[in-house]
């Protein structure tokens, strides 16, 4: 833990400090805090003693940026875990019941695996038009994926993908959105 080795080789700190660095490392796993420990270390000599905040700032805020989140919905009604741009739950949708709303679920962790990902809003459908929601193959193929302009399928996984034809689609229309 940072607080720990800074501790070991500086001394003690002022409780403000150590409330800082509390506050600070909250999330962070313990090679990533040995790593900025070891840099505030070679960055700083013993002899001046514990570091104040303004320094631990500089190291600790570079780090609290790499943190990558990440987000996802759960719906009120039916506990269900879906993709967090949908307007409105796709269990309870498929169903045809109205949920009455959902909560957006926070983790530096991926989301498991098991949550609906269509990158399709779940919407009236046109008549003659196919989402996820009206896909015959919605429960074979749920893919992470799916319309992500930044990932390449392998062959294997391409070739039997009942959804690869939709994903094509979806990834040049989230190419056009994302050049905006």
């Amino acid at each position: 833990m940072l607080i720990d080795k800074l501790r070991n080789y500086y001394g003690f700190p002022e409780q403000e400090q150590v409330e800082y660095i509390a506050k600070s490392v909250l999330g962070m796993t313990e090679a990533d805090q040995d790593a900025i420990a070891d840099k505030i270390i070679e960055a700083r000599s013993k002899r001046y003693g514990f570091p104040d905040i303004a320094f631990l700032s500089k190291f600790l805020k570079a780090a609290a940026k790499k943190t990558k989140m990440y987000y996802w919905a759960i719906c009120n009604d039916c506990k269900a875990e879906f993709d967090y741009s949908f307007i409105k739950c796709p269990a309870c949708h498929l169903k045809g019941k109205q949920s009455s709303g959902f909560k957006i679920k926070t983790s530096e962790n991926q989301p498991p695996a098991g949550i609906i990902r269509w990158n399709v809003m779940v919407l009236n459908p046109m008549e003659g038009f196919t989402n996820c929601v009206t896909c015959e193959h919605r429960d074979n193929s749920w893919c992470r994926w799916f319309g992500n302009p930044n990932h390449t399928c392998n062959p294997n996984e391409y070739e039997y993908c009942e959804c690869r034809k939709c994903c094509a689609i979806h990834k040049k229309a989230n190419v056009g959105l994302l050049e905006k």
